[in-house]
């Protein structure tokens, strides 16, 4: 297993390397940083380095290894295209459910103070 975990994050890194050296790391169009999916496979990658270093204090950071099967989406445009969509409709859903929230403490607290002590049997 720890042969398979060296080899995968040496693939990944070699390609990340590769992307930074062709586009650029920050700051250009076209960076390497400039695409989500890249942070997404940046993260990754830099997580299973730690790991692999043998970094103590970075068991959070494991956590994020869970991360590691979102570079797929990076491969395949159908999959972007539908957690594009997925994160924008999300963005869109915030102020209904803001309100919707409000509108549940205000009738919570109406039926607390209005049923108070009348269920008790």
């Amino acid at each position: 297993l720890l042969v398979i975990e060296r080899v995968n994050a040496t693939v990944f890194f070699t390609e990340m390397i590769m992307k930074v050296l062709v586009a650029g790391f920050w700051g250009g169009e076209h960076s390497y940083l400039s695409d989500y999916f890249n942070c997404v496979d940046f993260l990754a990658v830099i997580v299973s380095l730690l790991n692999l270093a043998g970094v103590k204090g970075i068991s959070f950071l494991k956590a994020l290894r869970a991360i590691r099967p979102l570079r797929l989406l990076s491969k395949s445009i159908s999959l972007r295209l539908v957690v594009r969509t997925l994160g924008r409709s999300i963005k869109m859903s915030v102020h209904p459910l803001l309100l919707s929230l409000v509108v549940f403490i205000i009738f919570s607290a109406m039926g607390v103070q209005l049923f108070r002590g009348a269920f008790n049997v």
